[in-house]
């Protein structure tokens, strides 16, 4: 674990090493640089195709991405969700311009692995569908957007348009973590397990006590306030007050947390 560099005691963590300061900055703790102010709110940074973005909105009602750390003007507004890409009605790429899904009711998270960067939709007539690499495509109806190209129906986590369900009986899903090639997913279930989904495996999580909520990626963050990796039981970090989410910069993976002495 690393202490943050010009991040105030009472900022948010938000991707990576990155942390929303109360007065709207967005300060990279590695390093103390500000990437971007009157940031209200931001999305999620994602790496794909040797660049990672990150689309946010204004509190003027503009939009903005960072990529690789720069800031940009945005084609288009809406929800900034991941990468550089706009939610709403109509779901948009801030970055081309492009609108890519229409009548939109509600939406899951992007990911960007080795099928492509996508997100799923669910819109106003019940119907499902995901955007891959910018093209829509259909998904089976009544289900609930997740993340990528997940659903969830049921208690029930499906890919695409499967049949077969990649987990089941599952009561609480974590922030997604995705690098381009894998995504990683951590989960709890009915029966208080956890286990995490690892580019389309279900994998039983390992020394995640009980009562520990998924956070992001394989991690787990304790009632003692500890983050454990569900994939090899490692304890990251402890006296963890609040948990980021977990993001690739094309070189490294990093989290961003508070602690409860209130410093980052």
């Amino acid at each position: 674990m690393k202490r943050a560099v010009g991040v105030p005691a009472d900022a948010t963590p938000a991707f990576h090493s990155v942390f929303l300061t109360t007065d709207k900055r967005l300060v990279d703790g590695y390093d103390g640089t500000v990437l971007a102010s009157d940031v209200d709110p931001l999305g999620q940074m994602i790496f794909a195709a040797g660049v990672w973005r990150a689309p946010l909105a204004k509190a003027d009602g503009s939009c903005t991405y960072l990529e690789n750390g720069t800031e940009y003007p945005s084609q288009t507004t809406g929800d900034p969700d991941g990468y550089s890409y706009f939610l709403g009605g109509t779901a948009s790429n801030g970055a081309t311009g492009q609108n890519l899904a229409y009548n939109n009711r509600s939406w899951g998270v992007v990911i960007s692995d080795s099928e492509g960067l996508m997100f799923p939709i669910l819109k106003n007539d019940g119907l499902c569908s995901w955007v891959q690499n910018d093209t829509e495509v259909l998904a089976p109806s009544g289900r609930n957007p997740v993340a990528g190209n997940l659903f969830e129906d049921g208690g029930s986590i499906f890919h695409g348009n499967d049949s077969a369900a990649l987990a089941q009986d599952v009561k609480t899903v974590g922030a997604s973590y995705s690098d381009g090639t894998d995504y990683r997913i951590p989960l709890e279930k009915d029966d208080g397990s956890f286990t995490y989904l690892q580019s389309g495996t279900e994998t039983t999580a390992t020394g995640v006590p009980s009562g520990s909520k998924p956070e992001c990626s394989s991690y787990f963050h304790t009632t003692d306030n500890r983050l454990v990796d569900g994939a090899s039981g490692t304890e990251l970090a402890k006296e963890v007050e609040k948990v980021g989410r977990s993001a690739y910069n094309g070189s490294v993976e990093r989290t961003p947390l508070t602690i409860t002495s209130r410093t980052c």
